[in-house]
């Protein structure tokens, strides 16, 4: 048998390497080139050349050979195929006189069709439309192709457009050849959609190839091939698709752009829904570093244009109805990634023209473009102005066309908007009120425009949420006021709309809310739902007494629509049903048993309950449902919270924060009730008590702030952060929560409820300084407390309430302020200095960190750590720092003061001569100085020292919250030596008036300040400042009593100053009723006797001071014995001592020899000094006095026993008003006085007026001695019964009766405490009445005519009557 030519092949080739390679190949070219002559057969040629490469080149399968990235066929140096073709198309060129090109173009194309058509019918059966080649003609395709792209490289020898001429309507080829062809300009994509224009169904099988591979439908081992021929495809599509503008390229067929744009959406349309069915969240097929910028932003562009678009089966009132739950946080996680996706590289300008272009031009799919505008919101930093532009733009084209469109497209958007929470857009009332409320009416300034308006939101009254709706109710102002006709029909509308659907327009409710409890509740001034309201209330009233509250009763009778539209359906809204009852079910459970609730309604509330359980069960053990889905809402917040500050703490981009607020925005409107913020809510940080559950919810939204300030710290070294911005502006749109969250954060800085660590109290720093700049922006109702006298933020709240008596205080407050002032720094704004940053901060942190630098570094060490303290100091060496402090105003004197009063020694961080020396160096180095500069005259010591006492007395006065261990102890005897110290550097002959006393003056000054006071605390007010006052004055040198430098000589106008306040402030400083107290009598003397170098005389000036100011003289002797040992032993020989001695010696005498002394003369001795020695001896003992008062003191003199009367008389009363047991003493021994010495003696001791009695009892003794003298009279063991009545007696009876009716007339007295009503009540005045009828019934009638008729006149209309009725 003859060899065939392909043996023969076969055989040389085995024989080449025993050859020379030149002789092999001219061997083989001559085999291949008789083999086409001879048969004419390319595919036995190609099979051959087939097996050759593979058994010599190992070429393997196509898809391990493409280069991943170019997709390269292998080449062969050695490859002799293509010239023996060449010689043979030339051939068959000569000889039919065709050209060489068409030739092989005819000629590899009805190769390649062979080759497929036989791969088809011998492959498998049920792939009609395989995306790759045949695998059993894959060697000879692979030669072929291989053969095609040498050709294909010189258009001489290939005619590509015959080639796909031929191949063309012929075969559906499959994608992983078209993709070879166009690799290897074989035919070029573009050729290729060209040719087939009329072929529709290969743009079919090449989109569902092209899908297929995008949904990942092919083997495992061809993922590669996949994955490369994917991208290939599309990038060529896209970029013909989209070509760049480059007017230097020939313009391209706008019909082929067209056609690769319907085949992109066709795509990407057939890739979205599959995900979609399939649940699937990955990303489709984008990937930016396939494209040039300008062409993939087109292609997205395009691409999100459709998808905006793609099945609008949501109608405009749908869309009003349901885009409430379209927000952020309910979209799938397949749109969210595919939002991502096609917003890649557009910038937001550009994705708001998207926007505009998709809601103008096209029909869309409002659920998909809602969804996208709140993506778009969340996911850019700068929408939120161009928003704003697009919802204007909107408005203004509606009311230039006249057409509703733009009207629907911008209060949709708007609404959309303010769904995602105020961290993202302003709230719908805001915008609402901004675009049509306020101003002046830009867009409704004619009535057309108004009637267009009103048309459309009537239009969407019967559609549009309660919510909404509402809002439009209460911003009632929206239309001018010359067309509120046409406003009150839509209201009008608006509010039955509201009423079917049971929700109230207006705030009242069955309950009366008084302004006590709105304000205990920290809710003052803040509007929340009023039935919800009154369930609440109900629900309390309930559990208190068991009973149906009275208020709903009512309610059912008299106010049945509200009862049975409102507050039933309320009571009843579906819910988790405890097992065991709680009050809410027991008042639903006690109305039922009373048939206050319909069955069907009460059924039906329980068959809405039982479907909710079940939901939930159902929920909990599906596994087609997430756990998210199925949480119980303090659940679902603390998940979000949690990936909240996941993100957080993973430094994530403000966009994912956003979206998760979003997140946590509504899972809080899920927890709680909404209420409506009100710019004139004002929140008691002292009331009310806080709900647990509203709790949790602070405490792990103030988690999430503290996470956000750790992270910016770590990061930036800055305290503020985006982060916290928009936290705080997200709870900004929850006002229910805004009690809590302030009231939480107060509780754990002022109260310490909490174990504050370092860390903590620093992100709470800066959380208030967020909220504090949100405050002054009016997005939180301001704060009040009881002690704060206006309203004001929460930072400034905080800032004054913090006390710094410890040390543990002191760190802890440093580190507060120091982290609120470094946030408020580093923000941005405009002169943050002035606007921002409270006062008192900069000023309690310049104090602050002054006294630390003056504290030891072991201390320091103890109490804070070195980096907070590094960092303190380092913040005040900055610029910004040192711009502020130099535009605020200087800390006050008087405020250092008070600041340093409150620290307890012993607990300082400073050591007693550290805090010593820090005083010193503060008042001399700085303080003093700048009094200088501010002062006119020289006398700044005094105005220093006067500013330390005013602090001290304000402090004293002060109810601070200390500790057990704080109270009590401060540094108020550092700031009195402080006081001394300065005294004693003031200039001689430089006071500003030589004849006052400068401390007496604080005390007149002191005074006048109460003069605006209530007078009803008044009394209080000033007995606290005058004893604080005086307190001080004795713990200061003596001589400056009596003058203002210890070389000023004392003059009578300094003695009558001392006398003229003494005995105005007596009431205030007595604790005895006639002597003042014994420190200050001593302190007054010592002042004298320490001046007696430079006053002269020491008795002149004892006698001017004694004859101005009978109370000191009185206090001297009653004093005498104390003061004879302690100040008086320097002078011996001082008259005024020997007239003091004699009398006190006198008194001693008398109480051992009894009446032989008393006969003795005694007119050298001064009766005042004399009776007051007495007064002392009978007031130490009253009871031994009494009862040897017949042997020693029954025969003094009358003008001894009438000023002793007078003092017994203001002891008397003062024992009376403290209800004293000596008062019964004291009287029997008036009563021995009178008995003696008649009625005359009592007539001049009652209504008399001596010296003593005007300027030396204390004023409430004076004004309750008619008391005393009607006690005498009542008193059993009185003898005056026993005579009749003189007219002395029955005048001194009427005037003391006139005195004490005049009081109760007057409702009270000033001179009376005023727990001292029993001595004016009218059974006390009856007991008068009956005695002075008794005396009137004795006297004869000669007395009784004798009486003054004016005294008569000033009686009570029954005293008048029994003159009348006397016989005489």
């Amino acid at each position: 048998m003859a060899e065939t030519s392909g043996a023969k092949l076969r055989r040389i080739l085995r024989e080449r390497d025993k050859v020379s390679r030149k002789k092999t190949e001219v061997e083989v070219r001559k085999s291949v080139v008789r083999l086409v002559f001879e048969n004419q057969d390319l595919q036995g040629v190609l099979a051959e050349l087939g097996t050759c490469a593979k058994n010599t080149c190992s070429l393997g399968r196509v898809n391990k050979e493409y280069d991943d990235k170019d997709g390269i066929l292998p080449s062969n140096d050695g490859d002799i195929t293509v010239p023996s073709l060449l010689m043979s198309f030339k051939f068959q060129s000569e000889l039919s006189g065709l050209p060489v090109s068409l030739i092989a173009a005819k000629k590899c194309s009805g190769l390649l069709l062979e080759l497929l058509n036989d791969g088809a019918a011998q492959g498998d059966p049920e792939d009609n439309s395989p995306i790759f080649s045949p695998f059993n003609q894959q060697e000879k395709l692979e030669v072929l192709l291989k053969t095609l792209a040498q050709l294909a490289s010189d258009s001489a020898h290939f005619d590509h457009a015959h080639f796909m001429e031929c191949i063309r309507n012929k075969v559906l080829f499959p994608l992983e050849l078209i993709w070879i062809l166009n690799k290897h300009s074989i035919v070029t994509f573009d050729r290729f959609i060209k040719s087939n224009l009329g072929s529709p169904g290969v743009y079919k099988k090449l989109t569902n190839d092209i899908l297929s591979l995008a949904k990942g439908e092919f083997p495992p081992e061809r993922g590669e091939l996949a994955q490369c021929m994917l991208s290939d495809l599309v990038t060529a599509m896209v970029a013909s698709a989209f070509p760049k503008e480059d007017h230097s390229l020939p313009s391209h067929d706008k019909s082929l752009q067209e056609i690769y744009q319907m085949l992109l959406e066709t795509i990407f349309n057939g890739a979205f829904d599959h995900c979609l069915a399939n649940g699937e969240e990955r990303t489709l097929f984008l990937k930016a570093s396939w494209l040039g910028v300008t062409s993939l932003n087109q292609f997205i562009s395009c691409q999100l244009l459709n998808l905006l678009c793609y099945k609008p089966t949501w109608t405009v009132t749908q869309a009003i109805t349901k885009q409430v739950t379209w927000t952020s946080a309910n979209t799938g996680g397949l749109l969210s990634e595919l939002f991502k996706e096609l917003s890649f590289g557009l910038e937001t300008k550009q994705r708001m023209d998207i926007l505009r272009r998709t809601l103008e031009e096209e029909e869309v799919n409002w659920k998909t473009t809602l969804m996208f505008s709140s993506f778009m919101l969340i996911d850019s930093g700068d929408a939120k102005t161009h928003y704003k532009e697009l919802l204007t733009y909107f408005l203004h084209e509606a009311f230039e066309s006249m057409e509703q469109e733009g009207l629907i497209s911008a209060f949709l958007l708007a609404r959309q908007a303010a769904c995602e929470g105020t961290h993202v857009f302003m709230s719908y009332k805001d915008w609402f009120q901004s675009t049509f409320c306020e101003g002046s009416h830009p867009l409704l300034s004619s009535k057309k425009e108004v009637a267009f308006l009103l048309s459309f939101l009537t239009n969407l009254v019967p559609l549009e949420p309660a919510q909404f709706l509402k809002i439009h109710v209460q911003c009632s102002s929206f239309v001018p006021a010359k067309y509120n006709v046409m406003l009150d029909d839509y209201i009008t509308l608006a509010k039955t709309r509201l009423t079917d659907l049971k929700v109230p327009w207006d705030s009242t409710g069955i309950f009366k809310t008084k302004r006590v409890e709105s304000e205990s509740d920290g809710t003052t001034n803040q509007v929340r739902n009023p039935v919800e309201g009154d369930v609440v209330r109900a629900v309390e009233a309930y559990e208190q007494t068991g009973k149906i509250p009275s208020t709903v009763i009512q309610a059912i009778m008299f106010k049945r629509k509200y009862y049975h539209c409102y507050f039933l359906p309320t009571l009843l809204a579906p819910r988790m049903i405890p097992d065991i009852p709680d009050s809410k079910m027991k008042l639903i459970l006690a109305l039922n048993e009373a048939n206050k609730i319909p069955c069907e309604q009460y059924r039906e509330y329980e068959q809405k309950c039982g479907e909710m359980l079940n939901d939930l069960l159902e929920g909990a053990f599906s596994e087609d449902v997430a756990m998210d889905e199925v949480l119980e809402p303090m659940d679902a917040l603390r998940a979000d919270c949690k990936k909240l500050g996941e993100i957080i703490e993973s430094e994530g981009n403000e966009a994912n924060v956003r979206r998760q607020l979003s997140a946590v925005s509504e899972s809080l409107k899920s927890l709680i009730s909404e209420a409506e913020y009100s710019e004139g809510a004002v929140i008691d940080l002292d009331g009310g008590e806080l709900d647990e559950t509203l709790v949790e919810a602070v405490d792990m939204i103030l988690a999430c702030f503290c996470s956000s300030t750790r992270v910016s710290v770590s990061g930036s070294g800055q305290n503020s952060s985006p982060c916290q911005e928009l936290l705080a502006a997200m709870l900004a749109g929850h006002p229910s929560l805004h009690p809590t969250l302030f009231k939480r954060i107060w509780t754990i800085l002022v109260t310490k409820t909490t174990d504050e660590s370092e860390t903590l109290n620093l992100d709470l720093s800066v959380i208030c300084a967020v909220l504090h700049v949100h405050q002054l922006q009016g997005r939180f109702p301001k704060v009040k407390t009881n002690k704060l006298a206006c309203h004001t933020t929460i930072l400034t709240a905080i800032t004054e309430a913090l006390q710094h008596s410890t040390a543990e205080q002191f760190t802890s407050n440093l580190r507060f302020f120091f982290g609120a002032l470094q946030s408020l720094v580093t923000c941005d704004g405009d002169s943050i200095a002035e606007k921002l940053i409270p006062q008192q901060l900069m000023h309690k942190f310049c104090y602050l960190t002054g006294r630390l630098r003056c504290a030891s570094d072991h201390k320091i060490d103890q109490s804070i750590t070195g980096s907070t303290f590094k960092a303190i100091m380092r913040f005040r060496t900055t610029e910004s720092f040192i711009d502020l402090k130099n535009s605020t105003e200087e800390l006050p004197f008087l405020q250092w003061c008070l600041w340093e009063l409150q620290v307890v020694p012993h607990m300082d961080i400073l050591s007693d001569v550290e805090r010593c020396n820090y005083q010193h160096y503060t008042v001399f180095s700085e303080f003093l100085p700048r009094l200088q500069q501010l002062s006119d005259t020289t006398d700044i010591y005094w105005t220093a020292c006067k500013t330390i006492i005013t602090a001290i007395v304000d402090t004293d006065n002060s109810s601070l919250p200390l500790s057990p261990e704080e109270r009590g102890y401060n540094c108020r005897r550092e700031m009195i030596q402080l006081v001394a110290e300065l005294l004693w550097m003031m200039p001689p002959g430089q006071t500003v008036s030589p004849d006052v006393l400068y401390l007496m003056s604080m005390v007149s000054e002191r005074l006048k300040t109460l003069e605006d006071a209530d007078p009803l605390l008044v009394q209080a007010l000033a007995a606290g400042d005058i004893k604080s006052l005086f307190s001080i004055f004795v713990c200061l040198p003596p001589v400056f009593l009596l003058v203002n430098h210890p070389a000023q000589p004392i003059n009578d106008s300094l003695i009558t100053h001392l006398a003229h306040t003494l005995e105005t402030v007596r009431e205030y400083v007595m604790d005895e009723p006639t002597t003042l107290p014994l420190l200050l009598t001593i302190h007054i003397f010592q002042g004298i006797v320490s001046l007696a170098s430079h006053c002269g005389s020491t008795d002149e000036v004892l006698n001017k001071l004694m004859n101005k100011s009978p109370i000191l003289k009185t206090s001297i002797m009653y004093h005498w014995s104390k003061l004879q040992s302690l100040v008086l032993s320097g002078m011996p020989h001082s008259a005024v001592y020997a007239q003091f001695n004699a009398a006190h010696k006198w008194s001693a005498a008398l109480s051992s020899h009894g009446t032989a002394m008393s006969l003795q003369d005694s007119s050298a001795l001064d009766h005042d000094l004399v009776a007051t020695a007495i007064y002392r001896s009978i007031c130490q003992d009253p009871q031994s006095a009494l009862q040897v008062w017949e042997d020693y003191y029954s025969h003094l003199e009358e003008q001894v026993c009438i000023p002793l009367a007078v003092l017994l008389i203001s002891h008397t009363a003062w024992a009376l008003l403290h209800h004293s047991q000596e008062s019964s003493d004291l009287i029997q021994i008036l009563l021995h006085l009178f008995q003696r010495h008649g009625h005359s003696f009592m007539r001049d001791v009652f209504t008399g007026t001596p010296a003593m009695k005007a300027k030396c009892f204390h004023p409430h003794s004076a004004a309750l001695s008619p008391a005393v003298f009607f006690s005498c009279l009542d008193d059993t063991r009185c003898a005056i019964w026993k005579s009749p009545p003189t007219g002395s007696l029955l005048t001194v009876a009427l005037a003391c009766h006139n005195k004490i009716r005049n009081m109760y007339l007057q409702g009270s007295s000033q001179d009376l405490p005023q727990d001292s009503t029993e001595f004016l009540s009218v059974e006390q005045l009856a007991v008068h009445n009956s005695i002075i009828r008794r005396l009137v019934e004795l006297s004869p009638p000669d007395i009784v005519r004798g009486i003054p008729l004016e005294l008569i006149r000033a009686c009570s209309p029954m005293v008048q009557f029994l003159f009348r009725v006397h016989p005489s």
